[in-house]
């Protein structure tokens, strides 16, 4: 048992962080304490930090180098590998709380980090793409196979083979649909839907190369004598 000054109970070490510069090993006060004094001047411990740092950057970084290289660098890699797999669930809930929860503001940040580095943002899709091609192509064909299984359970037979009306044309280009969704509204398959979205995008492109000016015709230089 270990008294704790501040709360002034006692409590077992475990309730106590561990801390080698002291005696017991242990803090002095206990972990209960300790976060609620954290909590309470959180915006000063941190102006703090961001200050030392700041005024010390050359020498914790060069400490850092020093305390994370060699064997203690590959130890302290294990160690987190370790923890990981032993709390992969409850990190993958944390983190999908997080993603709900501030959804909008990553969706922002990410916005504006793409917008203000475009050029390293398309430099490292397509090295990830060369990297990770077979991958990709792999997750893409076994994505499209769900897909289109599962548009098999709620499309129409009778629909089958049918000749798509204009409507339907008007549905299956909305681009804020994804394909599953309109073959689910359609009653269609996630095949079809896509066969569609393909013709309907050639025919834009043709009536485009329709519409447009054509080039003026030149009349043929004669090369000088």
């Amino acid at each position: 048992m270990k008294h704790c000054p501040r709360c002034g109970t006692d409590k077992p070490l475990a309730a106590f962080s561990k801390a080698a510069r002291y005696k017991d090993g242990r803090q002095p006060r206990c972990k209960d304490c300790v976060r609620a004094y954290r909590e309470a001047n959180r915006e000063r411990i941190v102006a703090q930090q961001r200050q030392r740092y700041q005024d010390n950057r050359e020498q914790i970084n060069a400490q850092r180098r020093e305390q994370y290289t060699g064997e203690r660098r590959d130890r302290i890699l294990a160690q987190n590998l370790a923890s990981r797999e032993r709390h992969r669930e409850q990190i993958a809930a944390h983190q999908r709380a997080y993603a709900a929860e501030h959804r909008e503001e990553r969706a922002a940040y990410g916005r504006q980090y793409r917008e203000a580095n475009q050029e390293h943002c398309r430099e490292a899709s397509r090295r990830y793409r060369q990297a990770n091609r077979e991958a990709l192509i792999a997750r893409s064909r076994r994505y499209q196979a769900e897909r289109q299984a599962a548009s098999l359970q709620t499309a129409d037979p009778d629909r089958q083979g049918q000749e798509w009306t204009g409507p339907e044309v008007g549905i299956a280009a909305d681009t804020g649909l994804q394909t599953g969704e309109v073959a689910t509204e359609l009653g269609r398959t996630y095949y079809a839907v896509r066969s569609a979205r393909s013709r309907y995008q050639l025919e834009v492109q043709r009536r485009r190369r329709e519409a447009a000016p054509a080039a003026p015709d030149y009349p043929e230089r004669t090369p000088a004598p």
